[in-house]
């Protein structure tokens, strides 16, 4: 089974991943890591935030410049994709894992 993934792998280096490791250690997987990063982020736009907490203040500061989230790119700035990261892996012993373009390519042969 091949399946993609919208963030990092859970063995990744990348700062916030290891920071997600040990924050929630045996519970890290795609699905809480995602979660992580969307906590993190919201929290970044919270803090950029200019003038009182409205919807519009909140779009303004998420607009208003790309964030860095320990190594993960979001850029609201041009359009509402934060982010174009796409991670291929396969399924292996019940485990999601990453692998690279050529990979894949070697898996349809």
């Amino acid at each position: 089974m091949i399946a993609t993934q919208i963030v990092p792998s859970p063995d990744s280096a990348l700062p916030v991943v290891v920071e997600a490791r040990k924050a929630l250690g045996e519970n890290l997987d795609y699905v809480s890591l995602e979660s992580y990063i969307i906590g993190k982020l919201f929290l970044a736009i919270m803090q950029a935030i200019e003038g009182p907490l409205t919807r519009e203040n909140f779009l303004k500061a998420a607009r208003r410049q790309p964030y860095d989230i320990g190594g993960v790119k979001v850029d609201f700035t041009t359009d509402n994709q934060g982010s174009d990261f796409v991670q291929v892996t396969v399924l292996r012993d019940g485990q999601f894992i990453a692998i690279t373009p050529q990979e894949l390519v070697g898996l349809f042969k």
